[in-house]
């Protein structure tokens, strides 16, 4: 398993990486849940998609700057 951000790591292998968030909000199969969903993408090109899944009471804890991300990694 490897640690740190994964946009960081792309932009070591790839030009103009950008995120593009998909969905962010309620986990629509179970609303206890705060869901983000992401394109990594390099020159427009989508390279990774990615699925973050939180219980909604983490994010006032640990997981409390997830909801400020935008579209940054």
């Amino acid at each position: 398993m490897e640690e740190g951000s994964l946009t960081e790591r792309l932009k070591k292998e790839f030009d103009d990486v950008k995120v593009e968030v998909v969905y962010e909000g309620a986990y629509l199969l179970d609303k206890s849940f705060y869901m983000r969903e992401v394109f990594l993408k390099s020159n427009d090109s989508p390279k990774v998609f990615a699925r973050t899944l939180v219980k909604k009471e983490d994010l006032q804890e640990v997981w409390s700057s997830l909801k400020n991300l935008g579209d940054q990694s």
